[in-house]
């Protein structure tokens, strides 16, 4: 993490801990994430707390809402990646991958891996 983020995650962190007892409640992240105009359902919040709160104590700390961010940046990052791979199937650009763009696709795909190409 870069010092550039750490910041970051500072700034939000402290920004969500309403009552700044270090710790963000079921209520500081529906809060948080509301102001912030993410749209997150109860049953959602509750998974995410459910997952990284690694202490069992119903709350985030800082280093759990930091495993928080990295697994929604690894998310995000894997979405970003997906997007490309669409788009490069995508030839004519409508938004849309046709039996025919598939085809292609595929058939550079298996050639490429039964072939051996790039750098892997």
């Amino acid at each position: 993490m870069t010092s550039e983020q750490e910041e970051g995650a500072i700034a939000l962190f402290s920004a969500f801990d309403r009552n700044k007892d270090g710790r963000l409640s079921y209520e500081d992240l529906r809060q948080g994430f509301k102001k912030s105009g993410v749209d997150i359902s109860g049953e959602e919040l509750k998974d995410l707390v459910d997952r990284f709160d690694l202490d069992g104590d119903g709350a985030l700390d800082f280093s759990e809402m930091l495993s928080v961010m990295a697994a929604l940046q690894k998310t995000n990052s894997a979405k970003q990646e997906l997007l490309k791979i669409f788009k490069v199937m995508d030839r004519n650009g409508n938004k849309r991958i046709s039996k025919s763009e598939l085809q292609r696709s595929m058939a550079l795909y298996l050639d490429c891996h039964s072939h051996g190409c790039g750098n892997g």
